[in-house]
């Protein structure tokens, strides 16, 4: 079994992918868990990136997977990460439970269970590049920034509005 990274982003907005650690322990057997799969929940700014870091380091030379339950920005972090660190024996994988979700919507989760990251498959992706930094599904400039900014400002208000923000 390959290593696994899962990273809960504990600002991941409300989804319908409510995944915990508890749900993720659940599905590996026992000694599979403790020996190959890491859980982190997020705690501080840039957890993620030092979660990822730390874990690319410590199985550099192993084929190893890391699983982004957040959203986009979540995602992107750590997709950075790996592209600076080790994109030879990295792969990303994501639980969409962030805001927006705009990458996930390139792929179908209608069926998406919890026991479904017992059989992962790999696919490359294309990258975008600007300056040193890669994005993974978007580049935004101008009024959708705003748009952004904008929900952002209604979730510190209110949290509970979820994907409705971007409405208001």
């Amino acid at each position: 079994m390959r290593k696994m990274l899962f990273i809960l982003s504990s600002k991941a907005g409300k989804t319908e992918f409510d995944i915990n650690e508890k749900d993720i322990e659940k599905i590996y057997n026992k000694k599979d868990f403790e020996e190959n799969v890491q859980i982190i929940r997020t705690s501080y700014e840039n957890h993620a990136t030092d979660a990822a870091k730390a874990f690319i380091e410590k199985y550099k030379n192993h084929k190893k997977t890391i699983i982004v339950g957040g959203g986009d920005g979540s995602l992107n972090e750590i997709c950075n990460v790996i592209y600076e660190n080790d994109l030879e024996n990295t792969s990303l994988g994501l639980i969409p439970m962030g805001t927006g979700n705009d990458f996930s919507k390139n792929f179908s989760y209608k069926i998406f269970k919890v026991e479904s990251l017992l059989n992962l498959k790999e696919k490359k992706i294309d990258l975008i590049k600007v300056n040193d930094k890669v994005g993974i599904n978007v580049l935004s400039l101008g009024f959708d920034t705003v748009v952004l900014e904008k929900a952002y400002e209604y979730l510190d208000k209110n949290p509970s509005l979820g994907k409705k923000a971007y409405f208001f």
